[in-house]
């Protein structure tokens, strides 16, 4: 059984100066206004919305991930948090304006797992 019913995982992971990171593109801000809009709707009992390392999709940032559905999110600003709160956390509906395509990041990841490799290999 699981305690809550999502648990909301936010990165707040920063980069060397010059790099992009959801840091720099206002994860702590979004994780303080959905904790906040957690509490604000007493949800905070049934859901947990923690920090968490890099995703990978730094200039797509912030990013996020709901599970135990599995979406990803980016771009999601803290403007974006009452209605992502009440689409994705009390409708149970993928929030579109910021929902990742599933087959997108697959080709992402996959790019991004072939290229590492190759630079490894050149090591």
């Amino acid at each position: 059984m699981e305690p809550f019913k999502y648990r909301i995982f936010v990165c707040t992971a920063d980069k060397d100066e010059g790099k992009s990171s959801c840091v720099r593109r206002g994860s702590k801000e979004t994780l303080a206004v959905l904790k906040e809009e957690l509490v604000r709707r007493n949800l905070q009992f049934d859901m947990k919305a923690v920090p968490c390392g890099c995703f990978d999709l730094c200039e797509r940032g912030p990013n996020l991930a709901v599970y135990p559905e599995g979406i990803w999110y980016s771009g999601l600003s803290k403007d974006k948090v009452a209605d992502f709160v009440e689409t994705q956390l009390v409708k149970g509906k993928r929030f579109e304006p910021c929902a990742c395509d599933e087959d997108e990041l697959k080709n992402f990841f996959e790019k991004r797992k072939i290229r590492k490799m190759a630079e490894t290999r050149q090591r």
